[in-house]
């Protein structure tokens, strides 16, 4: 949804997700996304990029203008995010709890950003955040978790204790609902792992990668 000039601000988006929300039969699954005028999705990464183009388009994209509103949400827990003109980022709780959230293990993660492509089934690609690295295993419990609370949809998830998912493709060069930070460089992105798992032929695996 993206609204005319000037009608991007927080209490108007509100309005509008609340709005939404308010709407019979509600889905059990909402992902709304709402841009100022002249606005529109992060940039998608091609199908073949190197580090150092990552990294260029991340810096590029830091110094761009974006007015982009996110609500989520999950049964009776709702969460709108949002970044306006001058970088300022917002996180408010709707109703419940927040759905991005989430306790496995005995550690916190993050949902920090959601792909959802409705052309291919309904299909979500997670990316979460983790307070410390992970083990696959650990993974494999965290995806099982969230198969549950996204019925009837095909999930795939990758976690890091950071924010820098580069390889992924359904991620976008720049988060917009996260705050800007420095890149790392190719030395010590190498040095990290990511978690991903999915589910192929019936069986739910994760691997280290």
């Amino acid at each position: 949804m993206t609204l005319s000039p000037g009608a991007f601000g927080e209490r108007y988006v509100e309005q509008i997700a609340r709005g939404q929300l308010a709407r019979t039969p509600r889905p059990h699954i909402i992902h709304l996304q709402i841009y100022g005028a002249g606005m529109g999705a992060p940039v998608p990464k091609p199908d073949h990029f190197n580090f150092e183009h990552w990294r260029e388009e991340y810096q590029r994209e830091t110094k761009l203008t974006f007015e982009i509103a996110e609500m989520i949400a999950r049964g009776d827990d709702v969460v709108l995010r949002m970044r306006n003109a001058t970088g300022t980022i917002s996180k408010r709780v709707l109703s419940g709890n927040d759905p991005l959230t989430l306790l496995a293990q005995g550690q916190k993660f993050e949902i920090v950003y959601f792909d959802f492509d409705a052309n291919r089934l309904p299909t979500f690609s997670i990316f979460i955040r983790s307070t410390s690295p992970v083990a696959a295993k650990d993974g494999l419990a965290l995806f099982q978790a969230l198969e549950t609370l996204f019925p009837k949809i095909d999930v795939s998830i990758a976690i890091r204790p950071d924010i820098w998912f580069v390889r992924a493709t359904r991620y976008p060069f720049l988060n917009p609902f996260i705050q800007d930070l420095s890149p790392p460089n190719s030395e010590d992105y190498n040095r990290s792992r990511t978690v991903e798992c999915d589910r192929l032929s019936g069986s739910a695996s994760c691997k280290l990668q």
